[in-house]
């Protein structure tokens, strides 16, 4: 499903994601979407390329081994340059 965000930080790369400036561009697209199948199609066709090109399952289970032992290790808190991981 293609999603339709205000640019306002927050995954840049997400695949199927368009950034918008404004809810009136939000509208806009949304109304494209809605009313054009072939690029719905498109878009989820593009997102699902990028997810098997970047996001094999290897790699994702590395990236939240690392974010775990983090957590588990305090290691958030006692570097305050450490982004910690937020959920949502």
């Amino acid at each position: 499903v293609p999603v339709i965000v205000e640019d306002l930080g927050g995954w840049r790369e997400m695949p199927g994601s368009w950034r918008v400036k404004d809810r009136w561009d939000q509208a806009y697209w949304t109304a494209r979407l809605a009313r054009n199948e072939e690029l719905r199609t498109s878009v989820v066709d593009d997102a699902r390329m990028q997810v098997a090109l970047h996001a094999r399952a290897e790699t994702l289970w590395a990236g939240w081994q690392e974010v775990f032992r983090k957590v588990i290790s305090n290691e958030c808190n006692r570097n305050p340059q450490t982004p910690v991981p937020v959920a949502g």
